[in-house]
């Protein structure tokens, strides 16, 4: 309570991961008695001490209930977890994660432990699909404009190079996906030229 917290939740003399995120606080703590406050105590705040000497408490705080601005994450469970607490970090379609998979609610605050970078979701890109290949030529882009980088979610409608034709039932739309592949847009199949077949005329009767 003296720390501005409402009550404590355990006690570890065992040193764990998550004391490294802390500096030590208190150091050559002696009490006159066992109350709850530290005004009975005499300490000093500069240590000489490492964590495996250290008694690590825990302590309840109020409960974490926001992810940071800008951070696209999705967590389970869901917040607001309390202090304590941990939960998994996973990105919605067309994104990847990086960084931490896992967040922890340390004084009302989420926070990655042993260095971990805090997590964020980048959204996905996909190559020119010029260079897919198989005779296959880019006409248009929805959602983005030609020139911009290919994001995830992006469609490519495509056509086939001079010569070539798209073969029946495969799609004419590809879309940029979570894997950083193009995939068909619909339940067509990925797109196929064949080479076009040109109809003759009938060659005259020659008498």
């Amino acid at each position: 309570q003296d720390m501005g917290y409402e009550r404590s939740i355990s006690w570890n003399a065992v040193n764990t991961p998550i004391q490294k995120m802390f500096d030590i606080a208190l150091d050559s703590v002696r009490c006159r008695s066992l109350g709850p406050f530290l005004d009975s105590c005499t300490y000093t705040t500069r240590d000489d001490c490492g964590h495996a000497e250290d008694v690590f408490l825990s302590c309840y705080a109020s409960t974490c209930a926001t992810i940071p601005d800008g951070r696209n994450l999705e967590l389970s469970p869901a917040l607001p977890i309390n202090a304590g607490e941990s939960t998994s970090v996973s990105c919605p379609q067309y994104y990847h994660l990086e960084g931490a998979t896992e967040l922890h609610c340390v004084a009302g605050e989420l926070r990655s432990l042993n260095s971990a970078e805090f997590p964020n979701c980048a959204r996905n890109t996909c190559s020119d699909p010029e260079s897919l290949g198989q005779n296959l030529v880019a006409v248009r882009r929805t959602n983005t404009l030609r020139g911009m980088p290919i994001f995830g979610g992006d469609v490519i409608e495509v056509e086939c190079r001079e010569g070539y034709q798209l073969e029946d039932k495969f799609s004419n739309e590809i879309v940029c996906n979570k894997d950083n592949l193009y995939t068909p847009n619909g339940d067509k199949n990925f797109p196929r030229c064949i080479e076009e077949i040109l109809e003759c005329d009938a060659l005259p009767s020659i008498m």
